[in-house]
């Protein structure tokens, strides 16, 4: 299963681009493109036929293109509307390097922050998270991810921790059950990380 897993996780890597390029060619107003990657978005949507993490990222991608369906004028007065934050997606995970990007909005400073995480944190918590987490139906917290890097002497701030498994719900590979805790959403988590880690953006 460990090559479906990362061809799974390029297909979620690739709308998760489209869906960025999506939402500049809106705030752009250039609306045939918008209809152009949104008609790309639903053909690579046709070829996830497998594990849940895939399908979860086609629905947001389906939803987020949306908009492309709706008349030219709305969508013109819709884009007035915006504020030059919500021109833009956030989160969004990037790569720069060798590290993690995460790029948030800080509503209190009302400007774009960075929380950034190396490789090799990241893997260690993704080892932490497949160890833990090796059925699809056990519930995991944050803070036992925390607690098992910190036993395995792997030294990862707790706001990294939470920045990947941001990064991993993102990309539909876990699923927030409230406070309960997450699931993993595919089977092969290694792998399917490493896909989606290959294909993001270069941060600027």
């Amino acid at each position: 299963m460990r090559y479906r897993d990362e061809a799974n996780g390029v297909l979620v890597a690739a709308e998760a681009s489209l869906r960025s390029l999506a939402e500049q060619a809106l705030a752009a107003r250039d609306y045939a493109d918008v209809a152009h990657i949104a008609s790309i978005a639903d053909s690579l949507r046709g070829l996830t036929a497998t594990p849940r993490a895939v399908s979860t990222a086609a629905r947001r991608t389906a939803a987020d293109a949306a908009p492309s369906l709706v008349s030219t004028s709305h969508l013109d007065a819709q884009s007035k509307a915006r504020s030059p934050r919500r021109a833009r997606r956030y989160p969004r995970f990037e790569r720069d390097g060798n590290k993690l990007v995460k790029v948030g909005w800080s509503k209190k400073q009302k400007k774009e922050y960075q929380h950034r995480i190396d490789r090799h944190a990241f893997d260690g918590t993704l080892e932490a998270i497949s160890l833990i987490a090796n059925k699809p139906s056990v519930v995991i917290a944050a803070e036992q991810i925390v607690e098992r890097v910190d036993r395995d002497g792997t030294a990862v701030p707790t706001y990294q921790v939470y920045l990947v498994f941001a990064m991993l719900r993102e990309h539909g590979l876990l699923k927030r059950h409230g406070r309960e805790g997450y699931t993993v959403e595919c089977e092969d988590l290694r792998s399917a990380a490493k896909a989606v880690w290959d294909g993001l953006a270069r941060s600027s």
